[in-house]
């Protein structure tokens, strides 16, 4: 009924609205277009068989195509800026699923990326300061990149601090290219210890990442070199 809706270019434009009896084939994607102001808290919700739920995945992405949260049935975003976002609702099961769908828009409190974006990725990873420290801040759905390189002969100690740890705990890794070569979760603080033997020379880059995805937390980054 709502087809063609298979591409985010022809995503289907809707607002605070509830569409019924709609149908997922097999390797079919909808998507759904809206506007929405700083501050807008969408919430979308699925209805389909109860048993359907693992199959089926939702996402939110801004008109950059960064995903900015996920969920199966349901999900939940507060948008930090104006601009035109896109829903992609899909199905990874064999046979066709019919489901009905629910946007719903209130008002919340948005997080507001550091000045170190876009550092998403591996590729886009921002550079450490000269004295390795560095203040970031994760929003919903968001994961940091920040990458130095390690002196000859020497190991490296990579941590957090200053989170608080009931606004969600925040997960730190250190990674060599796509590797990981290590990862903590604590909830006073992250420390990832490598040493010489492992690291020695070689480009690294800390990711940090929330321990779930509505996680919002400021942190401060450090790195340290060991003997």
């Amino acid at each position: 009924m709502l087809e063609p809706n298979d591409t985010v270019a022809t995503a289907h434009p809707v607002s605070a609205s509830r569409h019924v009896r709609l149908t997922l084939c097999p390797g079919d994607v909808d998507h759904y277009s809206l506007t929405l102001e700083r501050g807008d808290q969408l919430g979308v919700n699925v209805e389909a068989e109860v048993f359907a739920e693992p199959v089926f995945s939702s996402s939110l992405q801004d008109a950059s195509g960064r995903v900015l949260a996920t969920g199966r049935f349901r999900l939940s975003h507060v948008v930090a800026e104006r601009g035109l976002y896109t829903v992609r609702i899909a199905s990874r099961d064999a046979v066709p699923r019919a489901y009905d769908v629910g946007f719903f828009l209130s008002r919340g409190t948005p997080c507001d990326d550091d000045d170190h974006e876009p550092n998403d990725t591996v590729e886009t990873a921002t550079a450490l300061p000269e004295d390795l420290r560095l203040d970031g801040m994760l929003c919903p759905g968001d994961a940091d990149h920040l990458r130095f390189s390690v002196p000859p002969s020497r190991g490296a100690r990579v941590s957090l601090s200053g989170y608080t740890a009931d606004r969600g705990l925040l997960r730190l890794c250190v990674l060599e290219g796509g590797t990981e070569l290590g990862c903590s979760i604590d909830t006073t603080g992250a420390t990832v210890e490598l040493p010489a033997s492992a690291v020695q020379g070689q480009s690294l880059t800390a990711r940090v990442t929330g321990d779930d995805a509505r996680t919002t937390n400021g942190y401060t980054l450090q790195a340290e070199w060991l003997p």
